[in-house]
């Protein structure tokens, strides 16, 4: 389970930008007041893969697109569900690796008619 939710907004930008299933969150305390509103969870990586962003694109920091494909079981809910999180890393005014903008979306399977 994630235990450690509270130590998260540490890893955003102060200017962070959160999507998560079509609601948008902008700023570090929108963001720490919506994973606290989350229900408990256990996530199961199946897919992850990472690509530079070229430093012309971000003023000559260091940055990557990370994509990570899994697999959620919420505390609510009895059935696990596919999810897809997108979010993008980058190095601070510190030379600190903090998240700058992070897409999350669960998957639901198409139904056929």
């Amino acid at each position: 389970m994630d235990k450690k939710r509270l130590l998260m907004p540490k890893l955003y930008l102060d200017s962070a930008a959160v999507v998560w299933n079509g609601n948008g969150f902008s700023g570090k305390e929108s963001i720490i007041k919506h994973l606290e509103d989350l229900p408990g969870s256990h996530h199961t990586v199946t897919t992850l893969d990472a690509q530079k962003v070229p430093e012309s694109v971000t003023g000559n920091k260091l940055a990557y697109v990370i994509q990570v494909y899994g697999i959620v079981k919420y505390e609510i809910h009895r059935e696990q569900k596919s999810f897809h999180q997108n979010f993008m890393i980058i190095t601070d005014e510190d030379n600190k690796w903090k998240i700058a903008s992070d897409c999350f979306r669960l998957q639901d399977a198409i139904q056929k008619s």
